[in-house]
């Protein structure tokens, strides 16, 4: 056994003689953080014995439980990947189960379908959504795409924070179920205007439409996304 080793099995052991309450982790310092925090996010840990087969007052790393144990042995020196097992991991990751690390999801970006425009008139309208950024938003991407039937009017769509917009993004071709180029407007987190356009045509009719819209980190993870209609032209 490793000097190293040999110092953790001893400040984990006597974290547990100490208290059932307290959690295991790399240090005593940070130990009731790691217990805190596993409450707070609705994981069970009551004590050693969450993790634990051994005899309250006598565990030790050999009597983890299978999984805790497999995480333990990966990353022995910080207890990273035993941290991610106990809490969780942040908004728009997944807990790998083989790894125990925390990895970016495919998180697809939501999407809202409506119609813009009168069935009497080819004037121009806009739909207006409020698009809510939760924590740790850096941008809001947004793109459109018209859908069928194929009409003279141009659907576009455009974010705005404030006095901030992104640039304009046109669907060019109605009716083909592709977006249009994704616009991004970096405005942090709170809430956003998502404008749906359709252009002034001399032909009248609505024109229908999904927007599509992800509120990201600055490393493109998704955070929380919510939107509600304001405006419906």
């Amino acid at each position: 056994m490793t000097k190293k080793t040999t110092y953790l099995y001893k400040a984990l052991t006597a974290l547990c003689l100490v208290a059932a309450s307290q959690f295991i982790t790399t240090n005593a310092s940070a130990n009731p953080q790691i217990f805190s925090n596993a409450m707070s996010k609705g994981v069970k840990v009551t004590g050693c014995q969450s993790c634990h087969a051994g005899s309250p007052g006598q565990e030790s790393r050999s009597d983890l439980k299978t999984n805790y144990y497999n995480a333990y042995i990966l990353d022995t020196s910080g207890l990273s990947r035993l941290k991610n097992l106990i809490n969780g991991c942040p908004a728009g990751q997944t807990l790998d189960p083989k790894t125990f690390l925390c990895t970016t999801a495919a998180v697809p970006p939501k999407t809202v379908t409506g119609s813009v425009g009168l069935s009497t008139s080819g004037i121009a309208r806009t739909d207006v959504y409020n698009v809510t950024c939760g924590t740790g938003t850096s941008y809001l991407a947004v793109s459109v795409s018209d859908l069928a039937p194929v009409k003279a009017p141009i659907v576009s769509i455009q974010a705005t924070k404030g006095t901030a917009s992104s640039p304009l993004s046109q669907d060019s071709k109605d009716g083909d179920g592709v977006f249009s180029p994704e616009v991004k407007l970096a405005k942090g987190k709170g809430i956003y205007n998502m404008k749906v356009n359709k252009s002034a045509s001399s032909v009248n009719g609505v024109e229908t439409y999904t927007a599509q819209f992800a509120c990201k980190t600055a490393a493109g993870v998704q955070t929380a996304t919510t939107a509600v209609l304001k405006q419906n032209q």
